[in-house]
Formats: C-alpha cells, sequence, structure tokens
C-alpha cells in the first residue's frame, strides 16, 4: 500500500500545456519606432495580417494596448463593391425613422425619454422625427421607443400601408 502512494502525483488540471510566454511593456509614449497599434497601422494603410502582438504599451485607461510589427504588416485589403453596398445601407438604416421610415438629415435617428411631473402622464419619449408618446409609469417606456427605432417586419408592413392608405385618402 506505501508503494502505491508513491506513484501519485498532484497535477494542476487548469494550468498551461505550454509555458506562458510573456511579452514587454512599454511606458505611454516610450515604444521603440518599428512597433504600432492596430489604429496606427491602419492609419498608414496596413494592417496586422496575423501577426500575434509582440508588446504593449500602457495607456491612461484600463487596458494596454497591443502592439504589432509594422515589418510584418500586410496592406489592408481594398473595399470590394458588396462591402461598400453593406455600408451605405447600413448607414442609411441608421439614419432612418423606424416608425416613419423618413430619412433624417444626417444625422441618426434618436429617440430621447424624459420625466416631466408636471404632465398626467409624465414619462415619455420624443423621436427626432417629431413622434412622441406618453405614458403613466415607466412600463413600456423603453420597449416601445426601441421598438420605434428598430421596427419588426411586421411593423414596417403597417407604417407602409398606413402611408400608402394616407396617399390614397388625399388623391
Amino acid at each position: 500500500m506505501a508503494d502505491q502512494d508513491e506513484d501519485l502525483v498532484d497535477v494542476d488540471p487548469y494550468a498551461p500545456a505550454e509555458p506562458e510566454t510573456t511579452i514587454p511593456v512599454f511606458k505611454r509614449l516610450c515604444a521603440p519606432s518599428g512597433y504600432a497599434t492596430k489604429r496606427q497601422l491602419r492609419a498608414m494603410g496596413l494592417r496586422p495580417g496575423g501577426q500575434e502582438p509582440v508588446a504593449e504599451v500602457e495607456t491612461r485607461g484600463p487596458k494596454n494596448g497591443l502592439l504589432h510589427e509594422v515589418a510584418k504588416a500586410r496592406p489592408v485589403r481594398p473595399m470590394t463593391l458588396a462591402k461598400e453596398f453593406a455600408l451605405d445601407k447600413a448607414m442609411a438604416a441608421r439614419q432612418t425613422c423606424g416608425t416613419c421610415l423618413e430619412c433624417h438629415d444626417g444625422t441618426p435617428a434618436k429617440v430621447t425619454a424624459t420625466l416631466d411631473d408636471t404632465r398626467p402622464e409624465p414619462y415619455a419619449w420624443t423621436c427626432t422625427c417629431g413622434a412622441t408618446r406618453s405614458f403613466p409609469t415607466h412600463d413600456g417606456v423603453f420597449d416601445t421607443a426601441w421598438r420605434h427605432t428598430h421596427p419588426t417586419r411586421l411593423d414596417r408592413l403597417r407604417a407602409w400601408v398606413a402611408r400608402l392608405l394616407r396617399t390614397r385618402a388625399t388623391r
């Protein structure tokens, strides 16, 4: 029995299989030339290209910036027509009100929640498109405001039918 106890070894199942390597950490504004962060690489028209960070630079915030070698960086891939179309579509959706489906003057559709104790329904939200809704309690304010700017397909269909009926009624 004593022989069996000698063969047991305490193993940590969470220990890394490979020894951990540490990368150098530089003080803020003291990184050597030849290293750059992702943002700096992007400003130069480059991307990391799959390389691992080789160093860190201390920042004012809680996280350190990761540095990549400029010599190993690759040029940024050119934007394709499909990517450009997708970005244009996303920007147009960001600037369109979800309920009235009207495009704002280049600014994103923004909903502002307010509390006015002088009114009978103190809780309300107002969109930059002019749409507004009031509530007696805070329940439902944020849900309806979210749905106003992020409508479902059924909401869009309802808005389209309402617009269609309005235009036919004015003829």
